[in-house]
C-alpha cells in the first residue's frame, strides 16, 4: 500500500496510479482508495484502542503520529467517501493468476502429487488438475536458495515484481462490491467518532 498526503488529510492506495487501459494508455481511476482508506483506518483504530464504557479509548503507549494518522484517515474519509470524486472500488477477491511471474508454478516447491498421492517432478506438467503443487513443512535457507536457482516446470522462479501491468496480457479479473466498501468505511468512521479521548 502507498500513502498520499492531500492537504492535511491523508489517504491510502494499493493499486496505485499506473493503470494501463485496453488500449494501453496509462489512466488513473484511483478506484480503490476509499476502500484501502477504510481498512487501514479500522486496522489502526482497532490495533490501538481499547473499550472501556462501550467506548473506544487509545492505550496509553499509543504513539502520537499513529493518533495524527487516524485522525487525518478519518478527515479524508469523512469528505470522500460520499464524493463523486472516487469509485467506491476494492478487490476483495481476485484471479489467482495475475500474470506470468505469479502462477505458482514456477516458484519452489517440494511437494507435487495427484489427489491419490502419486508424485511427479518439475519436469513437465501434470496432465492432470487433480494435484497438489507447493512447500510441505520448514526448509533450509540453503536449500530454498538452491530452488530458486534451478527451473520450474521450464522456467525460472521470478526474483522481482514489476507490478500487474508489467507484462503484455497481464489482465486478471477482480471482484468488486460498492456495498461492501461503504459498509468498511462507516465502521472506520463510527468507531473514530466512538474514540473518548481523541
Amino acid at each position: 500500500m502507498l500513502c498520499s498526503y492531500e492537504l492535511e488529510q491523508l489517504h491510502w492506495f494499493e493499486f496505485g496510479d499506473s493503470d494501463i487501459s485496453f488500449f494501453n494508455k496509462t489512466v488513473n481511476r484511483a478506484e480503490d482508495r476509499i476502500f484501502t482508506t477504510a481498512v487501514s483506518l479500522n486496522a489502526l483504530i482497532n490495533t490501538w484502542t481499547l473499550t472501556k464504557e462501550k467506548q473506544l479509548i487509545w492505550e496509553k503507549e499509543t504513539p502520537d503520529f499513529v493518533r495524527n494518522t487516524v485522525e487525518k484517515l478519518a478527515m479524508w474519509l469523512d469528505r470522500n467517501v460520499l464524493s463523486d470524486k472516487y469509485k467506491p472500488w476494492n478487490s476483495f477477491f481476485s484471479g489467482s493468476g495475475k500474470s506470468v511471474k505469479s502462477l505458482p508454478f514456477f516458484y519452489p516447491a517440494n511437494r507435487r502429487e495427484y489427489f491419490n498421492g502419486t508424485t511427479f517432478s518439475d519436469k513437465k506438467f501434470p496432465s492432470d488438475v487433480k494435484n497438489i503443487i507447493g512447500m510441505n513443512g520448514y526448509v533450509k535457507r540453503t536449500e530454498y536458495d538452491a530452488m530458486l536457482k534451478q527451473p520450474h516446470f521450464g522456467m525460472m522462479t521470478p526474483l522481482t515484481f514489476d507490478g500487474y501491468n508489467s507484462e503484455a496480457g497481464g489482465y486478471f479479473p477482480f471482484w468488486s462490491c460498492d456495498s461492501y466498501t461503504y459498509a468498511v468505511s462507516l465502521l472506520a468512521l463510527s468507531q473514530y467518532e466512538n474514540i473518548s479521548n481523541k
